[in-house]
């Protein structure tokens, strides 16, 4: 299990997006339908970032395990970065995640 602060979802994120076929899209299956599982299994998470994730409802990890999965499947960047400024979260290590969509016309 990885810390949960920018090093280790992006570990988590480059070791996901380096599988492929069945193997990757089982992996997007459990991120999309089961965000918050996922961070439980996969992830070490401090007290502050527990409460936060506690206080999820239900709606946005599954919008947000949609997105990541998505992007993810459709090839796009999804990086982890730190929270700027002097919030509880940016104390406390809490990484924001990024999706970087590029578009290239040719």
């Amino acid at each position: 299990m990885a810390m949960l602060d920018v090093a280790g979802v992006n570990e988590k994120l480059r070791e996901v997006q380096r599988l492929e076929g069945a193997e990757l899209e089982a992996e997007l299956n459990e991120i999309q339908n089961n965000l918050r599982g996922y961070v439980d299994q996969h992830f070490i998470a401090n007290r502050f970032q527990r409460r936060v994730l506690d206080g999820f409802p239900t709606g946005e990890w599954l919008f947000y395990g949609a997105e990541i999965a998505n992007a993810i499947r459709n090839g796009h960047t999804v990086t982890a970065e730190p929270v700027e400024g002097d919030s509880p979260a940016a104390r406390a290590k809490c990484p924001k995640i990024t999706i970087t969509i590029t578009l290239q016309w040719l």
